[in-house]
């Protein structure tokens, strides 16, 4: 047995060495290089397939470039070089990402193989750096060693472009700043090129794009460029100055990269100064400016060599980019059906970023979660969407915050369920001090630190006349929310208001009810000569009370003039004395000894004096109206009448009522132009009225419109003079009903 086996060994032994004299043996190097990460034809390092041993025999090279995806034209783009060996053509296998290089059989004992030119797709593959792998097919031929060998070293951006020295800004029809220029840099040396080498069909070039372009300005580029450490240029394409905007609309400028001597070693920079030009009167749009390297395309573009996948750098932020507005609502349930209403009223696409809060102040994330939510809304257009369609969920959102691109962009809220019919409108100011007029009916106040470091404050329960009752703290963190339930931390008082101070401004709601629960934005208190209860009603069982706080540390006398509009003469008129700080919360009937079926309230507010000075005392409130069928909706006080504005928030079913009390404070007609938009931005139906000096009329919007109104409409109304504007839906029963938000 022992000398079968040793025979064995030795036959096998035998017919092994000779195989391996009958191979060729090969070592792989790589020299990898540095490319774009957004190149969609980026060269990879050379190859060398160097033969130790031989005698070689015939076989195919491969060079495996999996997962990343071939983009050369053609195999004549790729450069072999073979030194003491002999190949054949090479061919390229673009599906399964191969190069195939066939060897003819020479009987040599050493040679190599250089292979250079091979063109991948970077962009997107998140990858930074990568190994080819080779080998053998059909063939006696092996690798000892570097069978994966590196092509990439490094995957590195290849355009810096820096922001624009000496930023332009075009503010009430001029320009100011001089002498702009963009920067920009190569990410690494050789990033740019211009040679014919692998297949190159086109120069590196730079693409600037001037978006939110206003009418009547003009900016002119050089025709060249050059570099700040070489003698490369930038050349725009067609060799001329350039002058935006172009004649066939577009915004931009492209430059072609001209390589100097030492270019491969020198990483070049270029100083892009321009001239800003105005022609005659500019809008109040700061233009947006980005750079790119082009040109542009994907895998399978037919752009040129090499190309880029698109990215932009902002070198100047402009009226689409820069944040110029945000909203916020917070105290959000997720136990009622919470939509969110947003218009934009302008001519000019707002850019929105909406964002969803937990009450720790962390953005909500999870499977199905989409947050931040990204839209733009066209001129006009409107968005309405339920909290859980705009980010896949409700759980845990406490706060929502918008930030709009746009300043003339509208928001509100509106809550149904579980005993909730209400609007309110997103906040966009931030308060460091805050007054709740309502501390019983299950009062809750609802807080949010937009801030980025924490905010502590001190709430005060306070009597009717003003006296301290007891104080409780409260801390929030940043973008944190909290809910203060006022019967709970202050022992359930019967009357008066909470006053708030903060160290940081805060955002800041407050609910309450008895059977209706109702919903109040806290907003700045108004300080004004003329304050209005824009509607009040006492029939069919309704009733409107009234909450009143003078925050002044004077005594008040406000004049309070009840309007039926029936006569531009007041139907009643009530002195109301306030000392400092005191609240009123009374009915309109114990006001005026009078229920009027409908009307409106005025309040003359005096000024006072303090030395040569004179200012109106703050007044803050709100009116309420309830009816026996338990529903109740809050009535801001109105301290500014608008001539343009915007009811958001109808698109009830068609079983409730949609209504609007439109009130004419001056002493002459005024003409009331409404028209109910479509989401689209579309006018859907359009009426006009007529208000006679002191009126006040109130119907329904189908009377108004002579028609029932689309799905979720936007109600603009302009008015030749300043008008009070109020908007209430809800069912044809009274159990439910809610104000919306007239807003401007």
């Amino acid at each position: 047995m022992k000398l079968r086996f040793a025979v064995f060994v030795s036959v096998l032994m035998l017919f092994s060495s000779g195989s391996v004299l009958a191979q060729g043996l090969f070592r792989g190097f790589g020299f990898p290089r540095t490319v774009t990460a957004t190149g969609q034809a980026e060269v990879l390092g050379p190859i060398l397939a160097t033969l130790v041993q031989g005698p070689d025999t015939a076989g195919t090279l491969v060079i495996d470039l999996s997962p990343l995806q071939m983009t050369n034209a053609s195999a004549a783009d790729i450069s072999v070089t073979a030194t003491a060996l002999t190949v054949g053509s090479t061919t390229i296998d673009a599906d399964n990402h191969l190069v195939k290089i066939p060897v003819i059989a020479g009987g040599a004992a050493s040679g190599s193989i250089r292979i250079e030119g091979i063109r991948v797709a970077v962009a997107g593959t998140g990858i930074n750096s990568f190994n080819a792998k080779l080998s053998w097919q059909d063939s006696l031929n092996v690798f000892i060693d570097g069978a994966t060998v590196p092509v990439i070293a490094a995957v590195q951006s290849g355009l810096i472009a820096q922001a624009v020295g000496d930023r332009f800004t075009v503010f009430n029809g001029k320009i100011y700043g001089s002498g702009p220029a963009i920067r920009v840099t190569e990410g690494y040396a050789s990033a740019f090129s211009n040679s014919s080498q692998s297949g190159q069909t086109n120069p590196t070039q730079v693409r600037i794009r001037v978006t939110d372009f206003p009418d009547n300005l003009q900016m002119v580029f050089p025709a060249v460029v050059t570099a700040n450490e070489s003698a490369a240029t930038l050349n725009t394409v067609g060799g001329a100055v350039v002058t935006l905007p172009l004649s066939n609309g577009k915004n931009e400028v492209t430059y072609a990269f001209s390589k100097a001597a030492n270019s491969d070693e020198t990483t070049e920079s270029f100083d892009i100064r321009f001239t800003v030009n105005v022609l005659g009167p500019v809008p109040d749009i700061q233009p947006t400016i980005e750079v790119s390297l082009a040109p542009i395309g994907d895998v399978y573009s037919s752009a040129g060599i090499p190309r880029y996948a698109e990215d932009e750098i902002t070198v100047q932020e402009g009226s689409s980019r820069i944040i110029s507005k945000v909203l916020y609502w917070t105290g959000i349930s997720g136990s009622v059906q919470n939509q969110v209403y947003v218009t934009n009223p302008s001519s000019r696409t707002a850019n929105l970023t909406i964002d969803a809060f937990n009450a720790a102040g962390q953005a909500i994330s999870g499977a199905g979660v989409t947050n931040p939510v990204k839209l733009s809304l066209s001129a006009n257009q409107s968005m309405t969407g339920t909290v859980s369609s705009l980010f896949g969920t409700t759980a845990a959102i406490s706060t929502i915050r918008i930030q709009s691109t746009n300043a003339d962009l509208l928001a509100a809220a509106a809550v149904s369920g579980n005993g909730v019919s209400e609007s309110v409108p997103f906040i966009s100011r931030a308060i460091s001090s805050a007054f709740f007029p309502v501390v019983n009916e299950a009062a809750q106040l609802q807080l949010m630190n937009p801030n980025s470091a924490t905010a502590t404050g001190m709430l005060t329960l306070r009597t009717e006349d003003g006296q301290i009752v007891t104080t409780a703290p409260v801390n929030i963190g940043p973008l944190a929310s909290t809910t203060i339930a006022v019967q709970t931390v202050f022992n359930s008082p019967r009357s008066g208001y909470i006053s708030g101070v903060f160290s940081n401004p805060v955002i800041a709601f407050e609910s309450f009810g008895e059977t209706q629960t109702n919903l109040v934005a806290i907003q700045p208190p108004a300080s004004a000569d003329v304050l209005f209860i824009p509607f009040v009603v006492s029939l069919s069982g309704l009733q409107t009370d009234v909450n009143l706080i003078n925050l002044s540390d004077q005594t008040v006398t406000l004049k309070a003039q009840l309007f039926t509009g029936t006569s531009s003469q007041p139907a009643s008129t009530s002195l109301i004395t306030m000392p400092p700080g005191e609240q009123l919360a009374a009915s309109i009937q114990r006001i005026f000894n009078q229920l009027p079926p409908t009307g409106y309230v005025r309040l003359d507010v005096p000024p006072i004096f303090k030395g040569f000075f004179g200012y109106y005392p703050s007044i803050a409130g709100l009116a309420r109206i309830r009816s026996l069928q338990g529903g109740s909706t809050v009535i801001p006080l109105s301290a500014y009448t608008l001539a343009d504005a915007f009811v958001l928030g109808l698109g009830v079913p068609g079983t409730e009522f949609q209504g609007l009390a439109l009130v004419n404070p001056t002493a002459s007609d005024v003409t009331v132009s409404l028209q109910a938009l479509n989401t689209s931005g579309t006018v859907a139906a359009a009426a006009s009225i007529t208000l006679a000096a002191g009126q006040v009329v109130s119907r329904l919007t189908s009377e108004l419109f002579g028609a029932a109104l689309p799905a979720q409409p936007v109600i603009r109304v302009t008015s030749s003079a300043p008008i009070a504007i109020t908007a209430i839906s809800g069912s044809a029963t009274l159990d439910q009903f809610r104000a919306l938000p007239v807003l401007r």
